[in-house]
């Protein structure tokens, strides 16, 4: 059928699909543990209720399902909202979403560098529209340099395709052609 095999297919099978809600706590406990060497200091949150709206299944009041990363060392190192969103959201989104068959969205906040990540809650349309619209950093190590080459503008404006991103510089920079 899906070709899938291993210890992932059968979490989705033995666990994700049959216990959502114990899947994504676990998930999360496990995240924000295992995952502190890369990003920094996590801890565990329950979702909020605007967030329990949206959810497809009975999460136990959200306790326990958010991971929230306090100051993500990822987005600081890189400087770059384009490498967070496409180096780091949307491949671990799909991770799992799609390996694990667990249901789970990420938010970076690019003002306070914090990171949640939203177990029991697929991706939203308007949420990956707006992690794509976000403007380069001030701090770009390439000085938007990697989205004028992603979007292959001879016209130096600092938008990348993937990410259909505005033009105007995160923390206060003009924009300026190349």
């Amino acid at each position: 059928a899906t070709g899938r095999k291993g210890l992932l297919f059968w979490f989705e099978v033995l666990f994700a699909r049959p216990f959502p809600a114990f899947s994504g706590r676990l998930n999360a406990w496990v995240t924000s543990w295992a995952a502190q060497w890369l990003m920094g200091p996590c801890s565990l949150e329950g979702l909020a209720p605007e967030d329990l709206a949206d959810a497809p299944s009975n999460l136990c009041g959200g306790a326990g399902a958010q991971v929230l990363v306090h100051r993500c060392r990822f987005l600081e190192e890189s400087a770059c909202a384009s490498i967070c969103v496409n180096a780091c959201k949307i491949p671990t989104q799909a991770f799992f979403n799609e390996e694990m068959g667990v249901p789970m969205r990420m938010e970076p906040d690019y003002e306070t560098l914090e990171c949640r990540f939203k177990f029991g809650l697929r991706p939203s349309a308007a949420d990956e529209e707006e992690a794509r619209s976000v403007a380069c950093f001030s701090a770009c190590p390439s000085n938007g340099l990697l989205r004028q080459q992603l979007e292959g503008e001879a016209s130096g404006a600092r938008r990348c395709s993937a990410m259909g991103g505005p033009t105007v510089l995160r923390g206060g920079g003009e924009e300026e052609p190349s």
